[in-house]
């Protein structure tokens, strides 16, 4: 979701509403990815470079949560299960960086109020 940046301009956070199971096409994560030769690499030839990565596959139970450098490689898997899967998540942006990728989706009055420290002491 992030382009490669030299700093880690997000934190996120998918915390499990209920227990995700592989049927429920968890995130799957490529460990190490969010390093410039590992993007560059996943750019040039992304067949290839899948082929040979090694993934962690997220299952987690309800209360349970992934947190991670946002520019680590990461996707979502088919739902082959008749449940939705639910989760909540939650990006802290590095106020030095303006432009991270996706677009915000906090509430424009609300953007840059929150700080993870802020969160922490809640």
């Amino acid at each position: 979701d992030t382009p490669y940046n030299s700093g880690i301009p997000l934190l996120t956070i998918f915390v499990a509403l209920q227990d995700v199971d592989i049927t429920m096409g968890p995130t799957t994560f490529l460990p190490g990815t969010n390093k410039s030769d590992k993007h560059a690499k996943f750019q040039s030839d992304h067949d290839n470079f899948l082929k040979g990565s090694k993934t962690v596959c997220a299952e987690l139970k309800a209360g349970d949560c992934s947190c991670f450098d946002s520019r680590t490689i990461h996707l979502g898997g088919a739902n082959l299960s008749e449940v939705e899967r639910a989760m909540f998540y939650v990006s802290f942006r590095n106020p030095e960086f303006v432009a991270v990728g996706n677009p915000p989706s906090i509430k424009p009055e609300l953007e840059g109020k929150f700080t993870l420290e802020d969160c922490s002491r809640m």
